[in-house]
């Protein structure tokens, strides 16, 4: 969900640990911005699957 705010630029995280020359992300960006939507899916999906799991 992070990911999916930052892209829009909503919000503005820095960067906390970095291996490369890593540069900020200033403004919106589609490529985070579909990785956060793809993320969220997934989350849901763990969510979801493990919920079942219990029920059962």
């Amino acid at each position: 969900m992070v990911c999916f705010v930052q892209g829009l630029g909503i919000i503005q995280i820095a960067l906390v640990m970095c291996v490369a020359d890593c540069e900020p992300i200033t403004g919106k960006s589609v490529q985070w911005t579909v990785i956060g939507v793809i993320d969220s899916f997934v989350g849901i999906g763990f969510v979801w699957a493990g919920q079942r799991r219990v029920n059962r």
